[in-house]
C-alpha cells in the first residue's frame, strides 16, 4: 500500500516537531554546562585561520561539485532522468547550506 500524500505531509511534520523538540530541550538543559563552540578556538590564531580556511574550501566543493554535475548533464542530452542530477546538485548545495 502506498502511503497518500497527506500521509507523508504527516510523518514528515510529526518527525520535524520531535527532532525540534529533541533539539530545543537539549540546549535548555544541557547547553548552559558546555563549553562554548569557540572556546578553544580563540585561544589560537593560527588554528582559527586553520579553521576559515579549511570551512572555505569545503564551501567552495560544496559549490563547485554541484556545478560541475549540472554542467555535464546540460552537456549531454543522451542522459536519461537528467532531472534527478538537477535534484542531487539543490541537495548538495543545501547540505553546505
Amino acid at each position: 500500500m502506498t502511503p497518500s500524500k497527506s500521509q507523508l505531509v504527516a510523518t514528515t511534520a510529526i518527525t520535524g516537531a520531535v527532532l525540534l523538540g529533541t533539539a530545543i530541550w537539549t540546549q535548555s538543559s544541557l547547553g548552559a554546562r558546555l563549553l562554548p563552540h569557540s572556546f578553544c578556538i580563540t585561544a589560537s590564531p593560527p588554528l582559527l585561520w586553520l579553521h576559515v580556511a579549511s570551512d572555505s574550501l569545503i564551501a567552495l566543493a560544496y559549490l563547485l561539485i554541484p556545478w560541475s554535475i549540472l554542467n555535464f548533464v546540460r552537456k549531454r542530452h543522451d542522459i536519461p532522468f537528467g532531472w534527478i542530477a538537477w535534484l542531487f546538485g539543490a541537495f548538495i548545495v543545501a547540505c553546505g547550506l
